[in-house]
């Protein structure tokens, strides 16, 4: 490798470990404060910052954790609570997650709420509700009826309906592929001068530069463009967006007739999402793989769906803390973590050890740790 590919790759190094460095201070930060929130009894402070907390994992493509932050925070009996836009950013990225994983009992969870966002919420509530559903039915395959929620608060709107705060990264990346599924460059060109015009007030995130490259490599159907984002994204801690720039780029590779490219980058961005257990895009990279002649299953990634080992480490931490005999409240201030994380962490120990009590649960533990 010569001195320019050295530099390099020590550029993208030190552009990763900065990165790395400001997610850790932020998830610090997040923990910190769910410590200080719970140390005073403030509930209300507690949901806020652990909503944020759901978040920052969904980014950093901790699905689990997510999950159990934001399916314990947000469950269908408080849908008519969700009155603020920081706790409708939440429900969003329960349905991000949902969608991500391919849990349909977490994405029909987050569907309820949104429902009841979009008929009672305010304009802002409810323009998170609509982006949900778009979400929602692209994951179907349905870019026109995403596109018909994109507009559902009006026609001469549909050029802004992302929620402006907080959004997801790589929110304009989506918007642009609802644009072009349903045949609406107006709405394609809007988005991409959106992100376009956050990177120039931003230049030092190459987050947002990578996006705003993404959204025009989509539009140009440029592969220079989408390689470029590619290398943006990679020393990033995003890894989901990564994974899609890649996918992304396999597709106009193939489009360009240079199918052996496109099997790279698919067998990449498969590689991605199985680790991050993004199970709903791994399997479509498979079928894109299985459509030019490749099968790949990666089965040692993955985890069994059942049984100790189906575990992630935070669900086998908060196992062994509820064996011992610590209430939810206890484990969370164990953990600097709210209650409502711990049930989500419950439920899903529950379903994966086939057990309906924590007098089982602890009965397991034992036959594992002792």
């Amino acid at each position: 490798m010569g001195t320019f590919g050295l530099a390099h790759r020590a550029e993208l190094a030190g552009r990763s470990s900065r990165a790395a460095k400001i997610f850790d201070e932020a998830i610090q930060i997040s923990l910190q404060s769910i410590a200080t929130a719970q140390r005073e009894r403030q509930d209300w402070a507690l949901n806020i910052f652990e909503a944020g907390r759901g978040r920052q994992l969904l980014e950093m493509g901790l699905l689990p954790d997510a999950a159990a932050a934001l399916g314990g925070r947000f469950t269908v009996d408080i849908a008519e609570e969700v009155v603020s836009v920081l706790d409708a950013a939440g429900v969003v990225a329960l349905g991000r997650v949902a969608i991500h994983t391919g849990d349909s009992q977490l994405a029909r969870q987050a569907r309820e709420i949104a429902r009841a966002m979009f008929d009672q919420g305010s304009p802002s509530v409810r323009r998170h509700a609509a982006w949900l559903y778009a979400l929602l039915a692209m994951a179907n395959g349905d870019p026109l009826g995403a596109h018909r929620w994109i507009c559902a608060l009006g026609e001469d709107d549909r050029r802004s309906p992302l929620p402006r705060f907080p959004m997801g990264m790589a929110d304009d990346v989506d918007l642009v592929h609802i644009a072009l599924g349903a045949g609406d460059g107006e709405l394609a060109e809007s988005a991409a001068d959106a992100a376009d015009r956050r990177s120039r007030l931003n230049q030092s995130s190459r987050s947002l530069e990578a996006v705003a490259v993404h959204a025009r490599g989509l539009i140009g159907r440029s592969q220079s463009d989408l390689a470029t984002a590619v290398e943006l994204y990679a020393p990033g801690p995003r890894p989901l967006a990564y994974a899609s720039a890649l996918e992304d780029l396999g597709v106009v590779a193939v489009e360009r007739d240079l199918p052996e490219d496109g099997v790279d980058a698919f067998n990449h961005a498969l590689e991605l999402y199985t680790a991050v257990g993004a199970t709903w895009d791994a399997g479509r990279v498979r079928r894109r793989l299985r459509s030019l002649g490749v099968r790949r299953r990666l089965v040692s990634a993955r985890r069994p769906e059942h049984g100790w080992f189906a575990m992630t480490d935070s669900e086998a931490t908060v196992a062994r803390l509820v064996a011992e005999g610590l209430t939810n409240r206890e484990v969370a201030e164990r953990l600097f973590v709210s209650p409502h994380t711990v049930s989500g962490h419950l439920r899903h120990i529950f379903m994966k050890l086939g057990v309906n009590s924590r007098v089982d649960l602890a009965r397991i533990v034992a036959s594992y740790e002792g």
